[in-house]
Formats: structure tokens, sequence, C-alpha cells
């Protein structure tokens, strides 16, 4: 029998209303009748992982950056700038890294809410498919 740890159903909406409700790399922000559309609360250090459910192991993500950063394609550094991984190819990678590769992602509403150095550096080491300088 495996036991999971639940997830807290507060945190999307926390993480969501700390980025504005926007997308923390390409500020997408559709809502339809109040509620945000295609937008998601990513956990830095994944909850299988031990990342707990707190706004300081979250980012809000669209669906395509939250996959892109799951799968190891994208991730943050320790200054909050986004880092797009050179195994990540086709028209729409090289789009993906002109367009967000170096800038820095927004920032949450206050600066208590920004992700903790641990879990970045947990992504960038375990999950992150290219060199973070």
């Amino acid at each position: 029998m495996v036991f999971r740890k639940k997830r807290d159903p507060r945190f999307r909406d926390i993480v969501l209303t700390a980025y504005f409700e926007q997308c923390a790399i390409c500020r997408y922000d559709i809502k339809m009748n109040g509620a945000a559309v295609a937008l998601e609360a990513a956990h830095i250090q994944m909850q299988s992982a031990g990342g707990p459910d707190e706004v300081n192991n979250g980012l809000a993500l669209c669906v395509i950056h939250h996959k892109l950063f799951d799968l190891g394609a994208i991730t943050v550094d320790q200054n909050m700038n986004v880092h797009v991984s050179e195994r990540f190819v086709g028209d729409w990678g090289r789009k993906l890294h002109d367009e967000f590769h170096g800038k820095p992602i927004a920032s949450p509403r206050r600066e208590t809410m920004a992700p903790l150095p641990q879990y970045i550096h947990w992504h960038n080491e375990q999950i992150f498919k290219g060199v973070v300088a």
C-alpha cells in the first residue's frame, strides 16, 4: 500500500493570488467568468519529492510553462531569471529561448512569498535538463 501526502486544496489559490493570477514567465492571464483559465500552481520541489504546499515552493504558471518546468526544459535561477535548456529544440524551442531566457519572472505580491533558494536549487539539480550558470 502506498501512502501519499494529501495536497492542501488552498495551495492553488494562494499561489495564483501571490502572482496576481498570471503566469510568472509569460504573464498569461486569461479569465472566464472571473476564474483563471489554464493557469496552475506549480510546485518548484515536487510534492512527490517532499516539496511542501507552501507559497514559497510555488509558481503560478500557464499550462504550457508548467509542463515545460516539470519536464526540466525551463527553470529559474537564484536571481529569479528564466533558463531554457539547450536540449529544448525546434522552432518553439528557439522562440522560448529568445523570448524568455535570462529574463526575470514576475515578482509575487510580497517578497515573503518569493521562492526559497532551497527549492530553486532542488529544481535546478534534480529536474532541469541543462546548466544554470
